[in-house]
């Protein structure tokens, strides 16, 4: 059950959103042409409902209502990311000012292993959705950090003066954010939530189809009303996908680049 669960996650977030939203948009028209036919199937035996206005009507507003819920979820979810990442490059600066507590040859070194654990958590943003690429990065932080803090309780150890007791706390914050980033950065929607989704949103179409009247179709509010849900599932899910897609993380990312000047 649970590898079954990681397929259809890694399936679903590795899908491009556009062509999601594509195959929505055709079982959309698909199902509210199924709607029709039933319908006009089922007129041959019954007479016509009056009674179909009211259960359309609150099929489209639920589907508004968890278009707006997941929406809103997806932009939650986004800025929590920028907002780490803006956190991330604030303690790496942090710590590395503080560096310039110690002489020059300490420093020095401490600098050296600063180039190299930033140059990861770099590419840990530039890796993408390559999961293997972004393990490795995420050890290889570790690797680097172990390095930094090894020196920095050496200093500890060797001359515990108030410089020493600046380091350690941006040193402890700078590691911890990183858990809490990539948290995040694995902290999606649900797929239930989308499933649901995606029912309600075919579900909605066919009722539509099948509460139709029985003459022309007017097939321009039709086509408008798919590509304007079609228009709103992508944006969600591009919000959901910070890595990829058209809404990314790379102007915040670019802060943590920017530190590389701290380190010339």
């Amino acid at each position: 059950m649970l590898n079954l669960t990681l397929s259809v996650h890694s399936f679903f977030y590795t899908t491009p959103a556009l062509l999601i939203c594509l195959f929505v948009a055709l079982m959309m028209l698909a199902t509210y042409r199924w709607g029709i036919y039933f319908k006009r199937k089922y007129l041959k035996k019954y007479t016509e409902s009056d009674g179909l206005g009211p259960i359309e009507g609150s099929m489209l507003g639920l589907l508004a209502l968890i278009l707006a819920f997941t929406f809103g979820m997806a932009g939650d979810k986004y800025n929590t990311r920028r907002s780490i990442i803006i956190d991330e490059a604030n303690c790496i600066s942090t710590a590395i000012l503080r560096t310039d507590l110690y002489p020059d040859s300490i420093r020095s070194e401490f600098r050296s292993y600063f180039r190299d654990y930033l140059e990861a958590r770099i590419s840990y943003y530039n890796d993408g959705i390559n999961e293997e690429a972004v393990d490795s990065m995420l050890a290889l932080t570790q690797i680097h950090f172990n390095k930094i803090w090894k020196l920095a309780i050496r200093e500890v150890i060797a001359d515990n003066s108030e410089r020493t007791t600046q380091i350690i706390p941006a040193l402890n914050e700078m590691n911890d954010i990183t858990t809490k980033r990539d948290m995040a950065r694995i902290s999606t929607i649900p797929e239930s939530i989308w499933f649901l989704l995606f029912i309600l949103t075919l579900s909605a179409s066919f009722i539509s189809g099948y509460g139709s009247k029985t003459g022309k179709v007017d097939w321009v509010l039709v086509v408008g009303f798919v590509l304007m849900t079609a228009m709103t599932i992508f944006i969600i899910l591009d919000l959901d996908r910070p890595r990829r897609g058209i809404i990314t993380l790379a102007n915040a990312n670019n802060r943590i680049v920017d530190l590389r000047g701290m380190l010339k």
